[in-house]
């Protein structure tokens, strides 16, 4: 199994419910180790990338404006909203993405 089908896998077992609500889609492997994705969440509606740093075995998640992967691959253009986040371990990836792109405060979890 490559890369970025693990990190897809561990996003599901971690929070599945979670992952649908950002309206996640087009899933894509853009790297060997980075998964894309484009999501549509209450505070965010751009890309998502994850890539695994191997040295490490830690993840970086970063945010993107785009509205295409193609686009992102072409010109990306890093949100402003929302600095990368460096050193993650795979049980934090949906907490940490949800509070950014769609996580309310009336939420009940």
């Amino acid at each position: 199994m490559n890369i970025p089908n693990i990190i897809k896998q561990q996003l599901f077992c971690t929070g599945s419910t979670i992952v649908w609500s950002w309206g996640a889609h087009g899933w894509t492997a853009t790297t060997p180790n980075t998964l894309t994705f484009k999501v549509d969440g209450h505070h965010f509606k751009g890309i998502v990338c994850i890539t695994l740093d191997e040295s490490q075995d830690l993840y970086n998640i970063h945010f993107f404006d785009n509205y295409t992967i193609s686009g992102l691959l072409k010109n990306p253009k890093p949100t402003n909203k929302f600095q990368s986040l460096t050193g993650i371990y795979c049980d934090q990836l949906v907490e940490l993405i949800d509070e950014r792109i769609e996580l309310i405060d009336e939420y009940c979890r």
